[in-house]
């Protein structure tokens, strides 16, 4: 989140940059962008595709698919573990090779860097109960469910938190509402992408700005007009969709669409704030933009 601040303080001198594509996903990408061109930064980018960061990069390494490579893959919603073989080779490295070519080129004999793909995949599956060759014959095996402990004072998840009251916080959270100047903007994922993926292969899917109806009276704005988005990190302009499914007072656009393609998105007007008081998480949301009529 911080990337640019630490680049503009002469902190990075070196970015090696692999499943992530942060010219299109980090905050306030005109300050990114603005500190990469003009400090002296060596970047490496190790992707499938030509993403903007790769645009930025010295280096282009090509990775490979899962078409090519021998892995495991398992789910957020369910207990099976899937078996992924090589149906094909082409010239891509995946992440794993090319740690293992680091190591070898660096003279570096730590063993866990030089293992085989299968020797770490038998490692993780006995590590859960499960065979490999099971896995093999059958193409997929379910997980054992284990007995759940979480890391709270009972050892339940608490919806009254023991550990809150001791920080001196609200046992249940409580709203506080936030206030700042225009309209709140928020850039959630569109149904059709994750973040900044796919947005190559289905297009930009959907760059409108959602805007209730009554704030465009306000701003003389009418549905279907080209608008321009603006505040202090930067300025976008595309056309408006007036709904009610939008409350008054919020503005909605879709995240992290590749500059590449439409020439900007969301991030170009997102702030790069950090609530260092809560996990130093991000602070998307709490970016606030005025919308006018583009002339």
């Amino acid at each position: 989140m911080k990337l640019a601040e630490s680049i503009e303080r002469g902190d990075v001198k070196f970015l090696y940059i692999y499943n992530a594509n942060p010219l299109a996903s980090l905050p306030n990408q005109n300050r990114l962008r603005k500190a990469l061109e003009e400090n002296d930064v060596f970047i490496v980018v190790h992707d499938l595709f030509l993403t903007d960061t790769a645009l930025f990069a010295d280096v282009v390494l090509p990775a490979n698919t899962f078409f090519e490579r021998l892995d495991i893959a398992d789910s957020y919603y369910h207990r099976y573990v899937a078996l992924n073989e090589p149906v094909g080779r082409l010239y891509g490295k995946s992440n794993y090779e090319v740690i293992r070519m680091l190591a070898s080129a660096l003279g570096i004999e730590n063993p866990y860097l030089h293992e085989s793909e299968e020797d770490i995949i038998r490692k993780i599956l006995e590590k859960n109960g499960l065979s490999f060759e099971e896995l093999r014959r059958k193409g997929f095996i379910k997980i054992p469910e284990k007995s759940r402990m979480y890391s709270t004072p009972s050892g339940k998840i608490e919806f009254y938190s023991q550990r809150a009251v001791k920080r001196g916080l609200p046992p249940f959270p409580e709203y506080n509402p936030i206030k700042g100047r225009g309209l709140q903007l928020l850039s959630p994922t569109h149904r059709m992408t994750i973040t900044s993926q796919y947005h190559n292969t289905h297009g930009i899917v959907d760059p409108n700005l959602y805007m209730n109806p009554e704030d465009a009276v306000v701003r003389g704005i009418e549905d279907g007009e080209l608008v321009e988005v603006y505040n202090e990190m930067g300025a976008v302009k595309t056309k408006v969709r007036l709904t009610d499914d939008v409350p008054k007072g919020v503005v909605v656009l879709y995240k992290a669409f590749w500059p590449k393609i439409l020439g900007w998105n969301v991030n170009f007007l997102t702030n790069d704030e950090v609530n260092g008081e809560y996990g130093n998480s991000s602070a998307y949301h709490s970016t606030w933009v005025e919308v006018r009529r583009y002339r």
